[in-house]
């Protein structure tokens, strides 16, 4: 969740400007995100697997920064909804898989190849990512000059309009997207903490989150 939310940020500024190119940018945090996986599959103690699971968190903030809104640009219009509805269903089916990968191949071989196996089977989607991006940057499909928005491209002056704006009800979609994210979060972060054990509990079934403790 650290590298996540810090991570996240920086990417979107990446995305805003005028030669982005998203399928790049998710490019370079999926090779951030395969060699933290495979830097868990190495790491000598508690602190250096701490550190690459942060790190991992970076990976992923290249997808909840730039997926969307890549979807949104090329989506047909008539079948946003469902790429969308595609995109965010992989998130939870990827949780619930994780759990019987993991506990599975971990009791097989060792849970330090579970992520060693999971980083390299990322080779394919990294591949993919930056043979998608040779195209020329897409800035031209935004309708919205950063530098002609109220309060220029200054980040601060942005965000304070921003502020206002939605203290004055405006950006209601933004704040109910927002609303039902976090309730989702919750309910997926309530299912990673409690969903080993129940597992272990309930059906005999061990996962990667409970080897290691």
């Amino acid at each position: 969740m650290i590298g996540l939310l810090v991570s996240s940020p920086i990417f979107a500024s990446l995305a805003s400007s005028p030669n982005r190119n998203e399928m790049r940018l998710i490019g370079y945090g999926l090779v951030c995100w395969a060699i933290a996986v495979l830097g868990c599959a190495l790491s000598l103690g508690f602190w250096s697997l701490l550190l690459c699971r942060m790190a991992v968190g970076v990976g992923e903030a290249s997808f909840v920064a730039l997926a969307s809104p890549f979807i949104d640009d090329v989506a047909p219009p008539d079948r946003k909804t469902l790429w969308l509805a595609v995109f965010y269903a992989c998130i939870p089916v990827g949780y619930a898989f994780g759990f019987f990968y993991g506990g599975t191949v971990a009791v097989a071989v060792g849970w330090r190849a579970a992520f060693a196996i999971e980083g390299v089977m990322m080779l394919p989607f990294i591949a993919y990512a930056f043979l998608s991006a040779r195209g020329e940057p897409r800035g031209e499909l935004r309708d919205i000059n950063p530098n002609e928005a109220p309060g220029g491209d200054d980040p601060w002056s942005l965000s304070l309009v921003f502020l206002k704006d939605t203290l004055r009800g405006r950006h209601r979609t933004y704040l109910l997207v927002t609303l039902a994210l976090t309730c989702y979060t919750g309910v997926i972060g309530s299912y990673a903490y409690f969903g080993p054990q129940a597992a272990k509990s309930m059906f005999g079934v061990v996962c990667i989150a409970s080897l290691l403790g």
